[in-house]
């Protein structure tokens, strides 16, 4: 998987987790509710998921190490870019 198709696959796995109900009126009160997702608070959960994989995998090991820590750069570069 791509870094913009993880970006991707992140967002939208913290999106089942960030929304809320909005009461929907058509002028005769409230007729219904209806769920509002939250794209901005899931990329910031995404944000904070890649932070922790950073912290746990750091660079200074072993060129597999180097390897999966760019990979995960670039996750945090292309979750900053939607």
């Amino acid at each position: 998987m791509t870094p913009i198709e993880k970006a991707n696959s992140l967002v939208n796995r913290f999106l089942d987790h960030c929304w809320h109900n909005e009461q929907v009126n058509k002028g005769f009160g409230v007729t219904g509710i209806k769920k509002v997702y939250n794209k901005k608070e899931a990329i910031d959960c995404a944000l904070i998921a890649v932070d922790e994989i950073l912290l746990a995998n750091p660079t200074w090991f072993v060129d597999q190490m180097i390897s999966t820590h760019k990979y995960w750069e670039d996750v945090r570069a292309a979750l900053n870019a939607i």
